[in-house]
């Protein structure tokens, strides 16, 4: 071993000591602060649930009595000032326009019964794939409305532009340009919650969940990295170790992935031997990259050009995030009756959804929908196998079942 490597081990065993200590003295203060309970953690909290949180806050005329203080709070954040001058607003959630699609937040403002300027926020805090040409409709909605005053907001979780086939380089250039579209990822959502000028101690505590929610659940931030920054930044060795390490942080997981692979593999191959004759194998996708979404993994029958059937996970988020397990098949076994109703049972049965390729799906909950540390320490020992494989096993035992009937029925 090098001397290097050597030198990076240690950094890491002292960091790994610091941050106990810091969760021993944690747990002690905990009985008085609960620094680790959300309420959030309760709530409905897909794009729609996080939409109407939103929409909440922004709705002069809502519960939360702080009238107009929110909304005016966001219009100067997106500097969208010529917006301040109204009587009333409007404030919808999935608003329809002329095609199919639907503003996820849509605000009006009015001056007597004059529309005077309309906003559109597009919520894609939980990294919902932009659809072709959406964000083109979205801004001819607003344009239709009000010619001059309206506004899209575009809000991933982390800073990034629409979809060159939701809007076209150059009209997105356009947009930018004239203010009619605007980017705020969460970090500036959260700036704006904290700058809001906040009356009601109910109301500030609610959004001081929020934040915290935001900062956990969506960037992936926690109470213990914040504090491990600090310790890091704070000495020049122990930031070059972590440079260091960080180098090869993908390398890490990737080596993790392929483990927990190979372990379901093994619990799949020796429990559905009619799917491994059939085909059958485990698998994931190519594209290994901490910014890509919909990373899976699963085990699925594929044919020359395509996976045709499989029972797996998928992160529709970036990062690890929101992931889901469930059945996805193409046409051809949706075809079959008897599967589809068996898998249809299961899904009533679990409440869990559903979608045009995947007749099953449910969510993960903690550790496993936005993957921590803790949730990749159960790798080696195999206990994440293990968990996931739980989760597989009533679908694939209706492929096994399917698969061993008799031909004649």
């Amino acid at each position: 071993m090098s001397e290097s490597i050597r030198k990076h081990l240690d950094f890491l065993r002292s960091v790994y000591k610091a941050l106990q200590e810091q969760r021993r003295e944690a747990r002690k203060t905990e009985l008085h602060d609960a620094y680790r309970f959300n309420p959030f953690h309760f709530f409905t909290t897909n794009e729609n649930g996080l939409s109407a949180v939103l929409a909440f806050l922004l709705d002069p005329k809502e519960s939360h009595g702080q009238g107009d203080l929110l909304l005016n709070a966001f219009l100067k954040r997106m500097k969208l000032y010529s917006f301040l001058g109204y009587e009333s607003v409007g404030v919808s959630l999935e608003k329809t326009i002329g095609s199919k699609r639907r503003h996820d937040i849509f605000i009006e403002g009015f001056i007597g019964s004059k529309s005077v300027w309309a906003l559109s926020i597009e919520n894609k805090l939980r990294d919902a794939a932009d659809q072709p040409q959406q964000i083109q409709d979205y801004i001819e909605d607003l344009k239709s409305k009000s010619k001059d005053q309206y506004c899209l907001v575009y809000l991933p979780s982390l800073e990034r532009i629409p979809s060159e086939h939701s809007i076209s380089k150059e009209n997105f250039g356009l947009v930018s340009t004239n203010g009619h579209l605007k980017v705020l990822d969460a970090g500036g959502l959260i700036g704006w919650l904290q700058e809001a000028p906040i009356i009601a101690p109910k109301i500030r505590q609610f959004v001081e969940y929020f934040i915290q929610f935001l900062k956990e659940d969506v960037m992936g931030e926690t109470v213990d990295t914040n504090e491990l920054v600090e310790h890091i930044v704070g000495d020049e060795k122990n930031l070059e170790s972590a440079l260091e390490v960080i180098a090869a942080e993908q390398q890490i997981r990737k080596y993790l992935w392929q483990r927990l692979c190979e372990q379901l593999g093994c619990k799949c191959r020796e429990r559905y031997p009619c799917l491994v004759a059939a085909g059958w194998s485990i698998g994931s996708g190519s594209d290994f990259k901490p910014y890509s979404r919909y990373m899976w993994l699963g085990f699925y029958l594929k044919n020359d050009k395509d996976v045709v059937a499989g029972v797996g996970i998928e992160f529709s988020g970036t990062y690890y995030h929101s992931c889901c397990y469930g059945v996805w098949m193409k046409q051809a076994y949706l075809s079959d009756e008897v599967l589809s109703q068996k898998i249809e049972e299961l899904r009533v049965s679990t409440n869990g959804s559903k979608s045009s390729s995947w007749p099953f799906y449910e969510w993960l909950s903690g550790d496993l929908k936005n993957w921590e540390p803790s949730t990749w320490l159960r790798i080696p020992s195999g206990r994440l196998a293990d968990e996931l494989f739980e989760k597989w096993q009533p679908l694939l035992d209706i492929f096994e079942e399917i698969r061993k009937r008799p031909v004649s029925q």
